[in-house]
């Protein structure tokens, strides 16, 4: 092949944009991917018995994480909101990747105070879902999987915001939190919280 340096502006561009217009294509032959198996996942998710379906789709599906098939299964779920909502940016649903779908799908969180948006995949309230609007947030969210809360939690809160509530979760389980080393990774370390007043002697 001719040396690169050797080729002239517009050869070289034309190699570029050829070789990113593949990798694009590529890019937006997921999403419809992604939401044929979204499909198939919802359909599985439904023969499984409340409480299952993480243990089912590991059975089955061992290569699909939990985060992953909850993914494909809302951007099968929302495929017409999606199709809306990509006609209002001027492209086709077939125009987009998986994280553009993400993102189209992604519903602003009211500001805090730090004046900072950001974004809730499922369970918060999304333009045309009046339903959403009117159910209280402890409706939304006893009717989500600890798997689905987790999820928001992610993209909702960052790191920081995340290890206090997970304090205050262990405090309220009695629970203390220790670092993990690498024989912990994968496992729940539980240790009693232990007060560390002194029991007084008769």
């Amino acid at each position: 092949m001719t040396d690169l340096i050797d080729l002239s502006t517009a050869d070289l561009a034309k190699f570029i944009n050829d070789e990113y217009a593949v990798i694009l294509a590529n890019e937006r032959t997921n999403l419809p991917k992604a939401m044929s198996v979204g499909e198939k996942l919802k359909v599985l998710q439904g023969k499984s018995k409340h409480g299952e379906w993480q243990a089912k789709l590991k059975t089955h599906c061992p290569k699909v994480s939990y985060e992953t098939a909850t993914l494909y299964i809302r951007l099968w779920d929302k495929r017409d909101k999606l199709k809306e909502l990509a006609a209002a940016k001027s492209v086709t649903v077939t125009d987009l990747t998986i994280q553009e779908a993400r993102k189209l799908l992604a519903t602003p969180k009211p500001n805090n105070d730090k004046g900072a948006t950001s974004k809730v995949p499922k369970g918060g309230v999304e333009p045309g879902e009046p339903k959403s609007v009117s159910m209280p947030p402890d409706k939304i969210v006893a009717e989500l999987e600890a798997g689905e809360l987790f999820d928001i939690l992610k993209v909702v809160y960052d790191r920081d915001d995340r290890m206090n509530l997970t304090k205050k979760l262990a405090a309220d389980l009695g629970m203390m939190l220790v670092p993990a080393t690498s024989a912990d990774v994968g496992s729940i370390v539980r240790r009693p919280l232990t007060s560390t007043t002194p029991t007084p002697t008769p």
